[in-house]
């Protein structure tokens, strides 16, 4: 495959034009976008969005995992994904997080002065 040819930047320089990702990084790609949205939102369109995606990439016979951030909690997961990598039952279904707690002033018991009795 001959190089590529360089394409000029607002700035002047050359830079080299990178190869388009196929149709599975694209896709794969997406997941990520989509779990970033998810995240932001916690939208259950998202998670519509998520599993259509992944559908498209099993039909096209990808069998690969996924990065970190490009996944959502276990319990939004696909079956199939979770199936696929023996997710345990216990995590597939998570609890929501709790509130975090305020923090309440530690108050310091300093003992009272007692008088000096004399003998």
């Amino acid at each position: 495959m001959p190089p590529r040819k360089p394409y000029p930047t607002l700035n002047g320089t050359h830079k080299v034009k990178p190869e388009p990702l196929s149709v599975i990084d694209q896709l794969l790609f997406d997941l990520g976008v989509t779990a970033g949205k998810w995240r932001e939102t916690k939208s259950d369109r998202y998670v519509k969005l998520y599993r259509k995606i992944y559908q498209q990439l099993r039909d096209l016979e990808w069998a690969g995992s996924l990065d970190l951030d490009a996944l959502l909690p276990a319990e939004y997961m696909p079956a199939d994904y979770l199936e696929r990598f023996n997710v345990p039952a216990e995590t597939k279904k998570l609890s929501k997080p709790s509130k975090p707690r305020r923090s309440t002033p530690v108050r310091q018991v300093i003992p009272q002065a007692t008088k000096h009795q004399g003998r």
